[in-house]
């Protein structure tokens, strides 16, 4: 773990004739848990024999990651940190929630009655003191009572930053009276979380006090990560020969999940006579948490850690599938995403934020918006699914005229989000209609829905019923019944939790977004002030082109259509 960690002695203590001195290390100076991991890891034959017990294996899992990829700082709320879930390595679900989840549930529950009764108490005590205020103030100006109306009083609802469970955080107002009170019921109700659980609690005096500083990490940190890298390298170098040394027990295997494995370690796994040892794989779920930062020494022998651009992981997940599927052809099952970013992350710093593009095509970070040319091919892959990432629409049209003789019969979008086209021109968004919300949401039968938007990419892709039928089929055009696409192995395309992201870091000039909504986030002044607070500590890439936001807006003429045409649900 990052924190706690204790620097190094810059030098050990040598005895002589004359008496004892201190002197510089010969060599560099290992953490001693980190030098036995790494120890641990390079014991190939232990690895080998232990791989040699395993008996009718038929699926296997990875979960490893550094932290060079996204790092939560102080900005995790209490509820994360209260319940720290970790991914799932195996697919089986558990109906019930085991004994630890089960306990944090408890807790959580206990600790949001009793902040709502702290709440409530202060809320009562503090609207008292207000309007005593500006009656005494009223009194000694001697002039009427002149009520502020941009200063409400306080209400439980409005100051309970920490309450995730039972109120929207997006749909409070601000308030201008002093932060001091809502202070105090944080105060109350963190309280109860470090006194239950033993977690830091998140006051002002302990976000000063944070280990871990993800923008500026002390020595002793960057030194531990290094070491990591180096005991991760080892394990996977001992993990491969392992696998290779037990043909048997890898014989039979049918499905391999890596849950998390960071992006500079795919290239370990680029290597032929590891997939090739693994003949009857047919089930591979691949999902990579992306590096943000390097860690190497200086000409000084210091050790130091630069900033990488996390969409780079794009890249690598790219030629690594690339090198995959040039000879494999026993897979018919892929997944592939990332891990962190996204609607699913947590921290206010990296929630629908961080998004990093779909390993489907090999991006050009000098130029944003260039056309999109090479594209992943698939050829013996039927059911695929993609999460967790944004695609730009050109890249997902190339991407299903490629597969078109293919066998690929099933594809799956989790939380994808698309960009702007990347083709030349402006796109115009859709033109505001003064007419009522059904009007507008019936527009898709006389208008072609906006270039580059999900409704012009799903008509462009679908197997089944396009625009142009379902218009024929409503009485909308004087044509003979338009053809049904050509037809092909796929049979469905599956959308769940889709949107659009903006790619914030990008000129005007260098990419026409104006077909996608801003940004706009309106959260309570205290989050705010949480945020400005919190943001000269955590990683935040402002040179990486593709880092994009999910921007959660939906225009009623392309709900409309995707409602109409598709029979989609929003939610």
């Amino acid at each position: 773990s990052l924190s706690g960690l204790v620097p190094k002695t810059k030098s050990s203590t040598q005895s002589s004739w004359w008496g004892d001195y201190e002197w510089p290390h010969l060599e560099y100076n290992r953490y001693e848990q980190a030098a036995k991991l790494e120890e641990k890891a390079d014991e190939t034959s232990a690895m080998t024999t232990a791989f040699s017990k395993l008996i009718n294996l038929q699926e296997f899992g990875l979960s490893m990651t550094s932290a060079l990829g996204w790092l939560n700082g102080p900005d995790l709320s209490d509820r994360v940190k209260l319940f720290n879930s970790k991914p799932a390595i195996f697919g089986t679900q558990y109906v019930l929630p085991d004994r630890e989840l089960r306990k944090a549930i408890e807790e959580w529950d206990r600790i949001v009655e009793e902040q709502t009764c702290a709440s409530k108490r202060m809320t009562s005590r503090a609207n008292r003191c207000f309007f005593k205020a500006t009656r005494e103030l009223s009194l000694q100006s001697g002039l009427p009572r002149v009520v502020n109306k941009n200063i409400v009083p306080i209400t439980a609802e409005i100051q309970s930053p920490i309450m995730f469970k039972k109120v929207n955080m997006e749909a409070q107002k601000d308030t201008e009276l002093d932060l001091e009170l809502d202070n105090g019921i944080l105060a109350a109700a963190r309280g109860v979380i470090a006194a239950r659980t033993g977690l830091p609690t998140i006051g002002l005096k302990s976000e000063a006090a944070e280990q871990i500083e993800p923008k500026s990490l002390a020595p002793e940190q960057g030194e531990w990560l290094m070491e990591m890298e180096w005991a991760q390298g080892a394990f996977l170098s001992s993990w491969c020969i392992a696998l290779l040394d037990n043909p048997g027990v890898f014989q039979c295997l049918r499905t391999f999940n890596i849950a998390n494995l960071s992006s500079g370690l795919l290239p370990s796994l680029q290597r032929d006579d590891v997939w090739r040892a693994l003949p009857s794989l047919d089930n591979l779920t691949l999902l990579v948490s992306p590096d943000w930062r390097k860690v190497s020494k200086n000409e000084q022998g210091e050790v130091v850690t630069d900033l990488v651009r996390p969409s780079s992981a794009a890249s690598l997940f790219y030629n690594f599938l690339c090198a995959l599927f040039r000879e494999n052809k026993t897979i018919r099952t892929l997944k592939v995403g990332y891990i962190g970013g996204g609607e699913n992350a947590p921290g206010m710093f990296a929630r629908n934020q961080n998004v990093v593009p779909a390993p489907l095509w090999l991006s050009s970070h000098e130029n944003p918006g260039a056309e999109v040319q090479d594209t992943l091919s698939l050829p013996h892959v039927e059911d695929f699914t993609l999460t967790n990432c944004w695609l730009a629409p050109t890249a997902a049209t190339n991407f299903f005229a490629s597969m078109r003789d293919s066998s690929l019969q099933t594809v799956t979008f989790d939380s994808v989000s698309l960009a702007a086209d990347l083709r030349s021109g402006p796109h115009a968004p859709i033109p505001a209609d003064p007419g009522s919300i059904p009007s507008r949401r019936n527009s898709w039968l006389y208008t072609d829905p906006v270039v580059g938007s999900w409704s012009d990419v799903i008509n462009t892709i679908t197997p089944g019923h396009g625009l142009n039928r379902m218009r024929y089929f409503h009485g909308q055009t004087d044509m003979d019944e338009p053809p049904l696409p050509p037809q092909t192995a796929l049979r469905s395309i599956n959308f769940t939790s889709c949107g659009y992201v903006r790619l914030l870091n990008v000129p005007p000039t260098d990419l026409d977004q104006s077909a996608i909504p801003e940004v706009i986030s309106g959260p309570p002044q205290c989050l705010r002030r949480r945020k400005a607070s919190l943001l000269k500590l955590m990683l935040d890439d402002k040179s990486d082109t593709y880092l994009g936001m999910i921007v959660p807006a939906l225009s009623d003429e392309e709900e409309g259509c995707l409602m109409g045409v598709w029979g989609m649900e929003m939610g």
